[in-house]
């Protein structure tokens, strides 16, 4: 009895510890908190794979004129040492170029608090806090991931933006999948002891977080997306000319082969 008075007795010191804990706890450390939970792993994968479609489309495009326009004949095409040689070093360096205006998980998380902040009041924001951090609410927050990762892949896939099966963007588009896993897992959970999670997203503060915020996110995301894009193409305006000693490579080859 004196055992089971004690283990009682621990229980309630330890949440009355927990409690106060998260009462003394700052807002700015609870905004912190919410943040680490969530990830852009997926909507970086869209992204990625959009980007080298993208950079990918208009180096082939550039190439394929330049053929063309300079009457290097049929053999001038994605088969040709040149032109994969040619593609490779424009594509990198375009690539290289994207990246760097492409910021990573730290400006994520920043976004992530900027958003939060927006949104909820200081009641809600403590309720987030304790609801969030504990069961299930890495899993909430993980299906929240997955709701803004849809949101950014709806507006590439719905308007034809990328395509899944693109030459060259195998190895991106694979990597969409693995992460996809990772987040499905992530979700998984038994939600059948907390009735009041099936709720989250409808009510508040679950719904403020789960849209507002969200929408905030989405933007954000899309918005780096574009500034990834956006930097890339400024490099081939500057360095398309590249690929011009593969070009005369070509001619040399092709010019020596009929010589013979």
């Amino acid at each position: 009895m004196k055992s089971l008075f004690r283990v009682l007795l621990g229980g309630i010191f330890l949440s009355w510890m927990s409690f106060f804990a998260t009462a003394q706890e700052t807002p700015e450390s609870k905004f912190d908190r919410l943040a680490a939970l969530h990830d852009m792993s997926l909507p970086d994968a869209w992204t990625t794979l959009y980007l080298r479609q993208k950079i990918l489309e208009r180096v082939r495009r550039h190439l394929s004129d330049a053929g063309r326009e300079e009457r290097l004949g049929p053999q001038w095409n994605q088969a040709a040492p040149e032109w994969r040689e040619a593609e490779r070093e424009l594509t990198e360096i375009m690539w290289a170029g994207a990246q760097a205006a492409l910021p990573d998980a730290a400006w994520f998380q920043s976004r992530w608090r900027r958003a939060a902040r927006e949104v909820l009041n200081e009641r809600e924001l403590d309720m987030l806090a304790q609801q969030m951090t504990s069961a299930p609410g890495p899993h909430l927050a993980a299906t929240m991931d997955w709701f803004i990762a849809e949101l950014v892949m709806t507006r590439l896939t719905f308007t034809d933006r990328v395509r899944m099966s693109f030459s060259g963007t195998e190895q991106e588009a694979a990597a969409i999948q693995s992460v996809v896993q990772r987040k499905r897992d992530a979700m998984q959970f038994d939600y059948a002891p907390y009735p009041w999670a099936s709720l989250f997203a409808w009510h508040d503060p679950g719904r403020k977080y789960f849209r507002d915020v969200g929408f905030r996110i989405v933007t954000d995301l899309n918005a780096r997306m574009d500034a990834g894009l956006a930097s890339g193409l400024a490099v081939f305006d500057r360095e398309a000319g590249r690929v011009e000693p593969f070009i005369e490579a070509f001619r040399h080859r092709v010019r020596d082969g009929s010589s013979h």
